[in-house]
């Protein structure tokens, strides 16, 4: 008898539905689960938490990273450490706490926005330094580009607004297309999806529809049943597709994908004092969107949820990140990594990974010591469990090993045990891990009428996937009625 690693849903897990409510440090697969790597610190850290980051492509095809700080704009250099290029090197009046930076490329400059300061910009190819976009745009906390039109929106004089500039013109904001528009209901603006012609406001969502030749520059569409978003930062844009949260869970292009699978347990487990923060990113090498959150009251997110579009399954991570995102690599000097690096050998991650290309889209994050890392490290501890499943139907039994399905010489790092209950009212009863023999098996006793298995493989194990557990004849045996 073959029990699969569940899908996580633990919204529902515990009715014996077939499902597991303890998935953790792996990311879902068409076959199962694969291990979630640790982190690997790629640049120097910055002076403190990270507000926003971005990559650019310049002119000649070569990518350029920058960051921003509460007070500062930051330019990774190819020695892997951070200059500072914010205006004259002076500091801003930057977002509080749970507030970001906004960045959009537009037209050869990269512009910057928070609501305290004036809207920056710099030189994608060749600028050092931000400064003061001309014009007089008014101040924002969000910004995108639509259609030739740099985009603004949650004014600091009108958080339920927009504003555009006028066609291929960032320096004009008063005449010409250049306009504003206030939204009657759906609260404040939270986020403007450019590539998917989308507002996001905290009950609403709108499109915003390019009018060529007309007055009216862009005409705006309340998408019916779109809910809006309560985390501006939960927000992730992929082409023309967006997910975010909402008030009662996670969408995708504004249908449901948390309900009855991860939305309760979510709201159970987030410092709901903290939910606002919710952090989105996307993965592009294994396509996966990524929520980050607090479930305490530290500084760092300490929790992440993962969803796999593909297959329509979560899972989860515990780690501790500052900032998530997605952002392409510069290239990187030799003296840079020696700079990181004492040896060749301690260069993390392998100098084979797409990190070191250079130009390549990889889902980034940054540590709680405010370091660019990226999860090409060693594998994660990973926590697995089973669906529930009465061994012999109608009767107890007694589960006395397995055989956990999971390729790779993990050996002794690998350990299970099981869980057990009389019947569903109860609460479930596990057993001690035990560790992998030689054989394959994994040698356990635990008596009851229905059974999970648990299976805990150490980090650093070297491993791929993992299915399920298996148990053989020799591994059940009936117990008496009672």
């Amino acid at each position: 008898m073959k029990l699969p690693f569940a899908e996580f849903r633990p919204d529902v897990a515990t009715l014996a539905t077939g499902y597991s409510e303890n998935i953790r440090n792996v990311y879902p697969t068409s076959v199962g689960y694969a291990p979630h790597k640790s982190q690997s610190a790629y640049s120097a850290a910055l002076t403190g938490p990270c507000r926003g980051f971005v990559s650019v492509q310049t002119s000649s095809g070569a990518t350029r990273v920058f960051a921003a700080t509460q007070t500062k704009l930051w330019l990774l250099d190819s020695d892997l450490t951070w200059a500072d290029v914010s205006l004259g090197s002076g500091a801003y009046n930057g977002p509080a706490e749970d507030h970001n930076w906004g960045f959009a490329a537009f037209d050869g400059f990269l512009y910057a926005t928070n609501e305290n300061d004036a809207l920056q910009r710099i030189d994608i190819d060749s600028g050092t330094a931000f400064a003061n976009v001309a014009g007089s745009p008014p101040q924002a906390r969000h910004i995108g580009v639509v259609e030739g039109y740099l985009v603004l929106g949650c004014l600091a004089s009108d958080q339920n607004a927009i504003t555009w500039c006028d066609t291929l013109d960032p320096t004009n904001w008063s005449t010409g297309n250049s306009d504003t528009q206030t939204f009657p209901d759906g609260g404040p603006v939270m986020a403007i999806c450019g590539a998917a012609k989308r507002i996001i406001q905290q009950n609403a969502v709108r499109f915003m529809a390019h009018q060529p030749g007309s007055s009216l520059v862009f005409a705006f569409e309340h998408i019916a049943n779109a809910r809006g978003t309560i985390a501006p930062a939960s927000v992730i844009q992929v082409g023309d597709s967006i997910a975010y949260l909402a008030e009662d869970g996670f969408y995708f292009n504004d249908q449901p994908i948390g309900k009855e699978k991860v939305d309760n347990y979510f709201l159970n487990l987030v410092n709901t004092d903290r939910v606002f923060a919710t952090m989105g990113g996307f993965d592009p090498e294994r396509r996966l969107f990524r929520w980050a959150f607090h479930t305490g009251d530290g500084v760092p997110f300490d929790w992440q949820l993962i969803y796999s579009p593909s297959t329509d399954r979560w899972s989860q991570v515990v780690d501790d990140v500052t900032f998530i995102g997605d952002a392409a690599t510069p290239g990187v000097t030799l003296e840079g990594l020696d700079a990181l690096f004492a040896t060749l050998e301690d260069v993390t991650p392998s100098l084979d990974s797409r990190v070191w290309e250079g130009g390549r889209q990889v889902f980034s994050v940054f540590s709680d010591d405010h370091k660019l890392a990226f999860y090409e490290g060693s594998n994660m501890e990973a926590l697995l469990e089973t669906t529930e499943k009465d061994p012999i139907e109608g009767r107890r039994a007694m589960v006395m090993g397995c055989r956990p399905l999971i390729d790779g010489d993990t050996g002794a790092l690998t350990t299970a045990r099981v869980g057990s209950r009389e019947r569903m009212a109860g609460s479930v009863s596990y057993g001690s891990y035990a560790a992998l023999q030689a054989s394959g098996r994994v040698p356990l006793r635990k008596g009851g009428r229905y059974h999970r298995a648990g299976v805990k493989v150490a980090a650093g194990a070297s491993w791929s996937h993992a299915r399920g557990v298996e148990l053989g004849p020799m591994d059940v045996a009936p117990l008496g009625l009672r």
